[in-house]
């Protein structure tokens, strides 16, 4: 039977230049950096609501944070934070919450409100739907069109460059057809738009299965402190009848996920569970508990024609580390000041071509990081396992446990000492990028080495008053001029207002700023990646940046 199709509401636009398909962090954070720029777009999501704060997804990394600050969100999101400003960065190695502790590490890449020379922001462990919620406000207040209990069913190219999808309202099963110029996919591994692309995944597929269990739990912390356990944002418990991750998520309320027993099947007993966790005497509520599967996904490109795919809709990878949705911030932020620059008529349809050869690149790597820190994890339990079973319960099991445990704990520090993976992001090989001669500094991803070439984050700096350089850059381009004299960047910011580059001439003659991005000046683009650097700015580089013609400079 055809449906009748449902009437307009005030929340879905007629024919919007932008639909966004899924209202996940990934996507409004597409429809934050549209609306930045003055492009209103359609969100559709087939739930109802924001999903609770109880969502999987915690770290927010600093690249992550440095965009949040650019949409003003930064500051809201740690008051909101549920982890106290002092609570230590530690990760923790023990046979159980009710047991005693191996080993305590600290894990860089997990602390928080620090001041730091190489970000303009510190990571942040904070949920998933509390990101969503301040997201959807931002992306609501800047003229977004965001529909709930929407969802869309089927997707086809149109003449002329244009994709409609048919949206069902989800509470009356009515359907309706919309058109719009470009069509983003966040909707997450199980994409209809991925799939309507023809765009196939590539990848491993489900790697392990875990169990994430909520429970409330008033007493265990003191507990845990009492026998000389460290505060920690993660816990490690090797016991081989409970092995998993525990992490506290705010006040007595915890989550646990559990690595079940290989052939075990869906009736796990998950009460049985955490009372062997937590040991025994301590009372305990069971709020909720998922299955899931670890990941490793990959689109094989993500673009076809006008539609797109970001955030899981591309890329599924272990979370190990925290990238996956950190790199779906990445997509949005990539992505969705391209498309404005496009609907504003400030760059050519052809600078949408760089998608991929960016973000893809970006994401093959991270997800050979995020593989080989679930191949450590993987034998961290095993090993742990091995070390209870080598000490006994006399008075000096605890320092043997300790000293065995040590290096095992050291294995895993790539899933947290990460400023390489996060920090180092290079685009190199762009079309609307001119790569220099030279291979630039060795990539490591443990550390990041402040590199100004073209493709490179632009490398952080602090005013003498503490405040970020990427404080002072403009909304689009930011022409970073470090000369003595003024003409030369006088020069190049009129170069860039005649062909149209929108441009803050920001000029700020340090010579240690000078030295740090190498060269006098450097065209900044508005993801924060370096354009450009040099003494006199080439006219004809102006028209590739804008994808109006190919670069043809050797």
């Amino acid at each position: 039977m055809t449906q009748r199709p449902f009437s307009h509401s005030p929340s879905l636009a007629t024919d919007p230049d932008v639909l966004v398909v899924g209202a996940g962090p990934v996507g409004l954070a597409v429809a934050v950096e549209l609306g930045l720029r003055g492009i209103s777009c359609q969100v559709i999501d087939e739930v109802e609501a924001v999903g609770h704060w109880w969502t999987r997804a915690m770290n927010m990394n600093k690249r992550t944070m440095e965009h949040m600050r650019r949409w003003g969100l930064a500051g809201r999101l740690k008051a909101v934070n549920h982890v106290p400003a002092g609570w230590p960065s530690h990760v923790t190695f023990l046979d159980g919450l009710g047991g005693t502790q191996f080993a305590c590490v600290r894990a860089e890449g997990l602390g928080w409100h620090r001041v730091l020379d190489d970000a303009a922001e510190d990571a942040l462990w904070v949920a998933q739907g509390q990101v969503q919620e301040l997201l959807l406000d931002k992306a609501r207040e800047l003229g977004a069109r965001i529909a709930f209990s929407s969802r869309a069913t089927a997707v086809e190219m149109r003449d002329g460059g244009r994709v409609a999808a048919t949206v069902q309202d989800v509470r009356t099963g009515q359907t309706r057809s919309m058109e719009a110029r470009y069509l983003i996919g966040c909707d997450g591994g199980r994409s209809l738009v991925r799939g309507a692309a023809g765009i196939p995944y590539e990848g491993a597929g489900a790697l392990s299965r875990q169990i994430s269990m909520f429970f409330h739990a008033p007493d265990l912390l003191a507990a845990m402190r009492s026998r000389g356990i460290a505060d920690s944002v993660m816990y490690f418990c090797a016991s081989p009848e409970v092995p998993g991750t525990a992490r506290l998520i705010c006040g007595d309320r915890w989550e646990f996920t559990y690595r079940p027993p290989a052939g075990s099947g869906e009736d796990i007993d998950a009460h049985a569970v955490i009372r062997r966790l937590i040991g025994p005497g301590l009372s305990f509520t069971l709020e909720r508990t998922y299955p899931f599967s670890y990941f490793e996904l990959l689109a094989q490109r993500f673009r076809h024609g006008p539609v797109f795919l970001a955030g899981d809709a591309a890329h599924l990878i272990p979370p190990l580390g925290g990238h996956n949705l950190n790199l779906g911030v990445g997509d949005a932020v990539n992505l969705g000041w391209k498309l404005a620059h496009v609907l504003r008529g400030w760059a050519d349809e052809a600078i949408l071509d760089s998608y991929s050869p960016e973000r893809l690149p970006i994401v093959q790597r991270t997800s050979k990081e995020a593989h080989a820190n679930y191949e450590r994890l993987r034998s961290t339990f095993d090993r742990l396992s091995a070390v209870m079973q080598a000490v006994d319960t006399g008075p000096e099991a605890r320092d043997r446990r300790a000293e065995l445990s040590a290096p095992v704990a050291r294995d895993l520090e790539p899933q947290w000492w990460s400023d390489g993976t996060v920090l180092d992001q290079r685009y190199c090989a762009s079309p609307i990028l001119r790569a220099e001669a030279g291979p630039g500094p060795a990539y490591d991803s443990t550390r990041y080495p402040p590199h100004a070439a073209p493709g490179h984050r632009a490398p952080m700096w602090r005013m003498p008053d503490g405040t970020p350089l990427y404080d002072r850059l403009g909304p689009e381009y930011t022409l970073l001029d470090t000369a003595g004299t003024p003409q030369a960047g006088m020069a190049a910011a009129r170069l860039a207002a005649g062909a149209g580059l929108p441009l803050r001439h920001l000029r700020l003659p340090d010579a240690g700023l000078a030295r740090l991005y190498g060269a006098p000046l450097a065209l900044i683009r508005p993801d924060q990646h370096v354009a450009w650097r040099g003494e006199s700015l080439p006219p004809a580089l102006l028209e590739v940046l804008a994808g109006r013609a190919a670069d043809t400079a050797p």
